[in-house]
């Protein structure tokens, strides 16, 4: 199963044909598929995608609140995606990109980006620019970074898990080319979306010209004046030679900071209790009109972190799911109702409790009845007895 994850964060515009043209696309590549919406709650032309996700089947729509960055909603797409693949774009990505990304997926390819198109000089600047940040980043302890379009690439299963895993690196792991075992290639095109703007001249181009200022530089300090002076360093030369590295070091590691603090502007916060503070709005998908919920999203998907994507394990996240919205929504008090058999039990054990004490009172009654009885009978013993002296005592008498 193919998931597409699409943020929309850009205004609607021809809805209809527009959800229409994707999956054409996406049919022409993959029959069995998937559609997450990922929306925030201030986004005024949801009421769109929520028909759309309760009429269609494979459908869903996740509202998340209005604080919630644009890393936190993918990572929340990701979290609920059940494809072994993942086609992560936006609402305003041009259709033509996501036609040649699926085409590079029918190549066999298992990760591919999406970059800008640029011209053969420009291109040329930037991966001297892209070099020298990414041996910023390694000198930083990150991985090293293509960057390319965080919104919009091909990912495999594995991949969409470790990021669930590592929510914290969410931007990292997905601009990253270290995924060595796994088959990459990437998309350039002139224009990447609709609405949303591209610069054209970018950090690392900037960085490219810093660069190739800074290497003449340094080569003019170490090889070109000793050239001209007898092959022999002056102190002077040795001291700003080692000044200059040394502050080409720092220099670097500082720009590599900023223009990575730059791209990962919106980091996935982590709560205090160490969970994701992603907070769910509604849910809808289909058969599922509307479910309304304001919690945490660690406490309701925690358990998709660890979990593998395959087609059991997330049936019954989905039925977990539902049994925790329903849960949620049921707010009034339950009543215990009782059952007609639990009244006829109860029935039967009250009428037992009286057969038993209209036996014990009866039992009760009979003792008593055998005590008076037998004491009558000592009487009347004793009675007998006097009687029988006094008999005696008479015929003595009259001898």
């Amino acid at each position: 199963m193919l998931t597409l994850l699409i943020t929309v964060e850009t205004p609607i515009e021809d809805f209809s044909v527009k959800h229409s043209n994707f999956l054409k696309i996406i049919l022409d590549y993959e029959t069995d598929i998937e559609v997450i919406f990922v929306v925030k709650e201030n986004y005024s032309e949801k009421d769109a995608l929520r028909l759309l996700a309760s009429q269609l089947p494979n459908h869903q729509l996740i509202v998340l609140d209005e604080r919630n960055n644009i890393n936190e909603m993918i990572l929340m797409g990701l979290s609920q995606s059940r494809g072994e693949e993942v086609l992560l774009c936006t609402w305003d990505t041009e259709l033509k990109v996501v036609e040649e990304v699926l085409k590079k997926r029918k190549e066999g390819n298992e990760l591919v980006f999406v970059r800008k198109k640029r011209s053969k000089f420009t291109k040329f600047i930037e991966k001297i620019g892209l070099s020298a940040y990414n041996t910023g980043l390694k000198l930083i302890g990150k991985n090293s970074d293509l960057f390319c379009e965080p919104n919009i690439q091909l990912m495999d299963g594995r991949v969409a898990n470790l990021i669930c895993a590592n929510p914290v690196n969410c931007f990292e792991l997905r601009t990253t080319n270290d995924y060595k075992q796994l088959k990459q290639s990437i998309v350039e095109e002139e224009k990447i979306y609709k609405y949303t703007p591209t610069e054209k001249t970018t950090a690392m181009s900037s960085l490219g010209w810093v660069t190739i200022i800074y290497s003449l530089c340094l080569i003019s300090l170490a090889i070109i004046y000793p050239f001209f002076n007898n092959l022999i360093y002056s102190w002077w030369a040795l001291i700003a030679l080692f000044i200059w590295i040394i502050a080409g070091g720092f220099g670097l590691i500082y720009s590599t900071k900023q223009i990575y603090k730059y791209r990962n502007k919106f980091a996935v916060r982590i709560a205090e209790n160490g969970e994701v503070a992603t907070i769910v709005k509604e849910h809808i998908y289909f058969g599922i009109k509307e479910i309304n919920f304001e919690t945490e999203f660690a406490k309701e998907v925690d358990k998709l972190y660890n979990n593998s994507l395959s087609k059991e394990n997330n049936k019954e996240k989905e039925n977990e799911k539902i049994t925790v919205t329903t849960e949620i929504h049921n707010t009034k008090p339950r009543v215990n109702k009782k059952s007609s058999t639990d009244k006829k039990i109860k029935t039967s054990n009250k009428t037992s409790k009286q057969s038993n004490t209209s036996k014990k009172s009866s039992s009760t009654k009979k003792t008593a009845k055998n005590q008076t009885t037998a004491k009558k009978v000592k009487k009347n013993q004793t009675s007998t007895k006097v009687d029988n002296n006094k008999t005696s005592k008479k015929g003595a008498s009259k001898k």
